[in-house]
């Protein structure tokens, strides 16, 4: 897992390790959504056999994702987390 560091100090408070955990649990959420869509667009679309095969590769358990595709989905976590904190 990747681990932030608070930007003044160099370490980690209580707050950030919280935000990394939830920023985890969306970004596998985001995952999740996104394999449904690519699977129901794939079924009822017509898109290219290489995009189709491309995607299929991604059709796995977050955990199981290189770290430049959980990166990928931790972009738009990291957005829904932004909006969580405004709303605090």
């Amino acid at each position: 897992m990747k681990v932030w560091h608070s930007k003044f100090n160099g370490t980690l408070t209580e707050s950030d390790e919280e935000d990394s955990e939830l920023l985890e649990k969306l970004a596998e959420i985001e995952h999740d959504q996104w394999v449904e869509w690519a699977q129901s667009l794939a079924e009822n679309e017509t898109l290219s056999k290489a995009r189709i095969k491309r995607w299929k590769k991604l059709y796995v358990p977050y955990a199981e994702l290189s770290e430049e595709s959980k990166e990928q989905d931790r972009v738009y976590a990291r957005k829904v987390l932004a909006v969580l904190k405004d709303e605090k």
